[in-house]
């Protein structure tokens, strides 16, 4: 088959076949135009291919199902929160794909930790959540934590460590809490002094648990979040566990303090809350090698009145947000999709994906040991990452 040029001719047609011609090099470069941009649109709205995050392992009982909503506090302030809810494995029958991070959330993200990476990291996440259940779901029987996000990081950067956590049987809400605290709070460094901007970041946190714990209480709020799950029972807000990272840390151990209503609270490398009366709290801090209890300027001092159980565990060469989802999301975009990352803000990456796994192990440790009758599996964290080590400075 030929080819046919536009606009050449020959003595003998050039006036019968010339109007022909033009005409059909018109629609031809018509059609071109139309196919160019097509294609233009295509590369605009073509999805980006995903990165799949690994589900928790076939060892864990349950699947979890993921609630993600915003709540009215006040006519000034909305706060918006995730909700992982553990639907027991033999009774979810649909799992679905589920974005990471909002885009718009992922690309304020990306410029927070990956400022010279070659493409866009977070919009390519995604993961599997349980989507259905064949059996409704008595939340009452369910241990609720709170997993609070350092200031000025989004609550998706907890995403995994919270279904971890869930699909040990736990319900776990995260909170951004919107306070606006990042404007005199930096977010990659430990705190230098306690001063207003801090007792009102805390306070506020503290009070949205208490309004997020009264919606909690309520079944018809479930079923509204969890429209493909049914429920038969509101979760137990009476007492709860609260884990938190940075400024969340020190939300976790202030309520672990005062609240007779916390089980016991988790402080991923943030300050301590002082205090001169003696607390029976249980307590558990995670520093870092340069962050110890020692280098605080409160966990000195307040460590003295803990006389309930405490413990410090501290993660050598990590950096402040290997306590986070970001050193496994990091190695993944690396791995699954090439894209080359210099540097990642607030990650050792001597550590790599260990940084989120070694995490895992010790959060999913404690919570099974403190509200189930599970046993030993602190032990095996311990063997298993030697990157954890038990405090070992000035004993206070």
């Amino acid at each position: 088959m030929t080819s046919r040029k536009c606009f050449a001719s020959t003595t003998s047609d050039i006036g019968v076949h010339r109007a022909d011609r033009i005409g059909y090099c018109v629609v031809m470069v018509f059609l071109g135009g139309i196919f160019a941009a097509c294609m233009a649109v295509i590369s605009i709205f073509e999805p980006i291919h995903a990165v799949y995050i690994p589900a928790p392992s076939d060892a864990h009982p349950y699947k979890v199902a993921i609630a993600e909503f915003p709540l009215t506090v006040s006519p000034r302030r909305d706060l918006e929160m995730s909700l992982f809810m553990p639907v027991a494995n033999a009774n979810c029958i649909t799992q679905c794909d589920k974005i990471y991070m909002p885009d718009e959330v992922a690309k304020a993200s990306d410029a927070q930790f990956f400022r010279n990476a070659s493409s866009s990291v977070f919009t390519k996440m995604k993961h599997k959540e349980c989507c259905k259940s064949d059996k409704a779901i008595d939340a009452s029987k369910l241990p609720l934590v709170f997993m609070e996000p350092q200031v000025g990081i989004s609550r998706f950067l907890y995403s995994m460590l919270a279904r971890y956590m869930s699909a040990n049987g736990m319900a776990v809400a995260v909170i951004d809490h919107n306070t606006g605290g990042s404007r005199d709070l930096d977010p990659f460094s430990e705190l230098q002094e306690w001063d207003e901007s801090v007792t009102k970041e805390i306070d506020t946190r503290r009070d949205d648990i208490d309004f997020v714990l009264e919606k909690l209480n309520d079944i018809s709020f479930l079923r509204r979040q969890f429209r493909s799950l049914s429920f038969n029972g509101s979760l137990d807000t009476g007492s709860f566990s609260i884990v938190g990272h940075g400024i969340g840390g020190t939300t976790a151990t202030s309520l672990g303090m005062e609240d007779g209503r916390v089980r016991f609270s988790i402080n991923l490398s943030g300050s301590a809350p002082s205090t001169e009366e003696d607390k029976q709290a249980t307590v558990y801090f995670f520093g870092r090698s340069e962050f110890t209890r020692d280098d605080d300027i409160n966990w000195p001092e307040t460590w003295k009145h803990l006389v309930g159980k405490a413990t410090e565990w501290d993660f050598k060469d990590a950096g402040l947000f290997d306590y986070s989802d970001l050193p496994w999301i990091a190695d993944l975009a690396r791995k699954n999709e090439n894209v080359t990352i210099q540097e990642v803000k607030g990650l050792r990456d001597s550590l790599g994906p260990w940084g989120f796994h070694v995490t895992a192990c010790y959060l999913e440790a404690y919570l099974k040991s403190e509200l189930t009758d599970a046993r030993g599996d602190i032990e095996k964290c311990y063997h298993q990452f030697d990157q954890m080590q038990p405090y070992s400075g000035n004993q206070n």
